[in-house]
């Protein structure tokens, strides 16, 4: 007796189970490297004014953080305003470099690079 879902070719059953498992094993290896690829991303951004240069990760955490002497001559306020408005822009410049590893690696479900950031 053969089960009505495959079709009552047990041999080509087999065969279309063992493409379908190859398919999702390749599917699966490449949202391994694109993961791999996405933990690895920094993005790194400078002030207008070159007072501060900053990196952050694909979380959007702050990496590294160098602030010039000549930011001496800031009050507190402005320079933290400096400091946020960098990572500001830093943090939104993540979602294409995650687009970016997404497309390269051709994944084509809708939504991955965003499920990814």
């Amino acid at each position: 007796m053969t089960d009505p879902g495959f079709g009552g070719d047990e041999v080509r059953t087999e065969q279309e189970i063992a493409r379908w498992a190859e398919g999702v094993a390749a599917k699966a290896e490449k949202y391994r490297e694109v993961s791999r690829q996405v933990a690895d991303v920094t993005v790194d951004e400078a002030s207008r004014d070159g007072l501060v240069r900053l990196s952050v990760n694909a979380a959007g955490a702050l990496q590294h953080l160098d602030i010039s002497e000549r930011s001496r001559e800031l009050s507190g306020a402005a320079l933290a305003a400096s400091i946020m408005t960098t990572m500001r822009r830093a943090q939104s410049r993540i979602a294409g470099r995650v687009a970016e590893i997404v497309a390269a690696a051709g994944v084509e479900e809708p939504g991955t690079a965003d499920a990814l950031v």
